[in-house]
């Protein structure tokens, strides 16, 4: 499983997760690298859009967000004309799928990696971009009430 975190300034923060993720585990991510990538990316405070995966929304958690002074947006389930890394890994995808297809998980995650890259040094601007059009495209959905709008 991979963990993923888009930045405004198109930056793209990708890490491999071993073995079941538990909300422990995600606390952990949290405090070790989420918020210093977005103090570090964005600034002191910021706001952070998830999905509704378990281990976002526990309870256990919750603390943890309040006392990182990281405003966690509540998301609508099934968004993803909304959710930004719902478009990056769809370019993961049609990277990774692209040509000669991986024949194992070494070289599944190989590829993963170098599409990180990738977007990192040639797609930073449309990774910006998924923002800039963020209000454009939540007034599409609004207007078509919620139905998928690509």
């Amino acid at each position: 499983m991979y963990f993923c975190i888009a930045f405004p300034n198109g930056l793209v923060l990708l890490r491999e997760l071993v073995g079941k993720q538990k909300a422990v585990h995600y606390k952990a991510l949290f405090q070790s690298l989420i918020v210093p990538s977005i103090r570090l990316n964005i600034g002191p405070t910021a706001n952070l859009v998830q999905d509704n995966c378990r281990i976002h929304i526990a309870r256990s958690i919750q603390d943890t967000y309040k006392a990182s002074d990281i405003n966690v947006i509540d998301w609508p389930s099934r968004s993803p004309d909304l959710n930004i890394v719902e478009n990056i890994w769809k370019i993961i995808s049609d990277h990774v799928y692209a040509g000669l297809q991986p024949k194992n998980l070494s070289e599944l995650r190989q590829k993963i990696n170098e599409v990180a890259d990738v977007i990192n040094h040639e797609k930073r601007l449309l990774i910006s971009n998924l923002y800039d059009t963020f209000r454009d495209r939540l007034v599409k959905v609004l207007i078509k009430k919620g139905n998928i709008i690509n």
